[in-house]
């Protein structure tokens, strides 16, 4: 994978449930390339968190360490490795 970093992703139960592991452990030189890895563990596993255009999706929240991405560079936030991707479901309501 060239210059991809070892991260961990921490995946909500919806998602932990079709990884086996509410942990895992991926590669990816970004965020993007991390989420994308985690279809090596389950197929189809990032299709819940960024959508065919490899845009995050809406009602998906996504943290490296405590930042959440639209703070930093979003799903191209680059990683060094040893970071800890949080995937969480966005909340809502009234």
């Amino acid at each position: 994978m060239g210059n991809a970093s070892k991260v961990t992703v921490k995946l909500p139960p919806a998602l932990a449930t079709h990884a086996g592991a509410r942990e895992v452990s991926v590669q990816g030189a970004n965020v993007l390339a991390a989420i994308r890895d985690l279809d090596r563990v389950q197929p189809s596993l990032s299709d819940g968190i960024c959508n065919e255009l490899d845009a995050q999706r809406p009602h998906v929240l996504i943290f490296v360490d405590d930042t959440e991405i639209r703070f930093l560079k979003g799903l191209r936030t680059p990683l060094k490795g040893g970071e800890t991707i949080l995937i969480m479901p966005a909340v809502s309501g009234g």
